[in-house]
């Protein structure tokens, strides 16, 4: 399908993680892994959808402590980049947001400086896409289960104009 294609060609842009990189991130991880294992991933866009129609995903909007990137702002990529996460999580991202703005503001940094919001719920799908493509990607990680969230570490926003640290690999 399109949102396939979509997907796969996004997946190959940018950095690819190092082997070592893939291997910290199963090691940091597998906690996580194993506390959200009983819970059953979303194999497709449909499977989100459904899981929002009943309440066990919220959607994801913009605060003044973070805002997500540009495709999950885009309601055109809706079901090719969901934005959503499970209630709990969707409330620990707030709570996390409040308390960087919180701090930010005391350190007078920007008030427009916001954290960029990178990572959401996925498919198992996508997930095999971004591990094929060399990402910092594992399969049977939370976010294929609407219960992880990622922000950019050498990044964030400044108004709306992204602000990128990484240096040129």
């Amino acid at each position: 399908t399109g949102d396939q294609e979509l997907q796969e060609d996004v997946a190959q842009l940018g950095r690819k993680a190092q082997p070592d990189e893939v291997d910290d991130v199963r090691r940091a991880t597998a906690i996580e892994r194993e506390w959200w294992g009983h819970i059953p991933a979303f194999a497709d866009g449909q499977a989100i959808m459904q899981a929002v129609h009943a309440g066990n995903l919220q959607l994801v909007v913009a605060s003044d402590a973070y805002l997500p990137i540009l495709r999950y702002r885009n309601p055109d990529l809706r079901d090719t980049y969901p934005p959503f996460l499970e209630p709990h999580t969707h409330a620990l991202l707030q709570r996390i947001g409040q308390e960087w703005r919180r701090r930010a503001d005391e350190s007078a940094i920007d008030p427009d400086a916001r954290l960029a919001l990178t990572g959401l719920a996925t498919t198992t799908a996508y997930q095999k896409t971004l591990v094929a493509a060399g990402k910092l990607a594992i399969e049977g990680n939370p976010h294929s289960r609407g219960v992880a969230f990622d922000f950019d570490a050498t990044g964030y926003y400044l108004g709306e104009t992204p602000i990128n640290h990484r240096p040129d690999d």
